[in-house]
């Protein structure tokens, strides 16, 4: 059993601080984190700029309500400049 306590914040949050160093003219992609509500493990989203409701865990299959439970963020800032920006909006594929 992991002991570690992730640090979790309402994805609106979290949406609107990626939008505000978006909003700086950084070039970067984000990765959505989510600890999971049946095993507790530490899962990133594969998807660079892209905000999940849910997610589904890769250790148990268990499907967590991040609107519910929250999330956080990993930030890859370009150093060539190149990035994406293109942020989406989409449910967790079931």
């Amino acid at each position: 059993m992991n002991n570690v306590v992730y640090k979790n914040y309402p994805i609106k949050a979290c949406q609107q601080r990626v939008a505000e160093i978006l909003a700086t003219g950084a070039t970067l992609d984000f990765y959505q984190k989510f600890t999971c509500d049946g095993c507790g493990s530490r899962q990133t989203m594969g998807d660079p700029n892209v905000w999940y409701a849910t997610g589904k865990c890769e250790e148990c299959g268990t499907i967590t309500d991040i609107e519910k439970h929250g999330c956080n963020y990993v930030v890859h800032f370009g150093l060539d400049g190149k990035g994406r920006r293109d942020l989406k909006s989409e449910q967790a594929r079931k």
